[in-house]
C-alpha cells in the first residue's frame, strides 16, 4: 500500500509539473508587450503622429493650434496674433485642457525656411494663478518670427524644458489654410 501511494504521489506532482510548464510555456508565445517609453523623446512614433493629425484641428483653451509635447506628457498651445506680430505658447497637461507650469524661463521655437534654420526665444510669463517661480505662459513680440512661421514650406517645433527633461513637438501652423481664423 505504500508503494502505491508513493507512485500516486509521484504520478500527481509529474500532472502539476507538466500543468505548470504548458501554463509557463504557453505565455512565452505571446508577443511581449511594449514596453514603456524611457525618455520623452522615446514615446514619440507613430501613435504620436496620429495624435498630431487630431491635435491639427483642435484648438486649444485660448484658440490656438495644439502641439504633443513627449509623446503626449505636455502639450503646447500656440496663439500667433498677426497684428501684435506675437506669439503666444501655453503649456498644458496631457489633456491640452489645464495650466503646466514649469520652471524653465524660456522656450524656443525652431523654424527652418529655406533650408534656413532660426531659433527664437520666447521668456516666460507667468500667469495669474501659476506658483511662484513657475509659468505656463511664454510670449515672444517678433514679426520676424510670425513671417517666418508663415513662409510656404515653414517647418517649426516647439522645445522646453519641464522638469528637468526636454520636451519639444512638430508645429502644423505653416501646413494649413488660414482661412476663417486668425492663425
Amino acid at each position: 500500500m505504500r508503494n502505491t501511494t508513493a507512485l500516486a504521489a509521484k504520478r500527481v506532482t509529474s500532472i502539476i509539473c507538466a500543468a505548470v510548464m504548458l501554463t509557463w510555456l504557453s505565455g512565452c508565445n505571446r508577443p511581449a508587450a511594449t514596453p514603456p517609453a524611457s525618455t520623452p523623446q522615446a514615446a514619440e512614433g507613430a501613435d504620436s503622429a496620429a495624435h498630431d493629425d487630431e491635435l491639427a484641428h483642435e484648438l486649444g483653451p485660448h484658440d490656438g493650434e495644439l502641439v504633443e509635447l513627449g509623446g503626449g506628457e505636455f502639450h503646447a498651445e500656440v496663439v500667433h496674433e498677426h497684428d501684435a506680430h506675437s506669439i503666444t505658447v501655453y503649456l498644458l497637461d496631457a489633456f491640452a485642457k489645464a495650466s503646466a507650469p514649469a520652471s524653465s524661463q524660456e522656450l524656443a521655437v525652431n523654424v527652418t525656411v529655406d533650408g534656413v534654420p532660426r531659433q527664437f526665444k520666447l521668456p516666460a510669463m507667468a500667469e495669474e494663478g501659476d506658483p511662484t517661480g513657475k509659468s505656463s505662459r511664454f510670449q515672444l513680440v517678433d514679426e520676424a518670427l510670425c513671417e517666418a512661421l508663415d513662409a510656404a514650406g515653414a517647418e517649426a517645433r516647439v522645445s522646453v524644458m519641464i522638469d528637468g527633461q526636454s520636451f519639444s513637438g512638430s508645429m502644423r501652423h505653416a501646413e494649413h489654410d488660414h482661412d476663417g481664423h486668425d492663425r
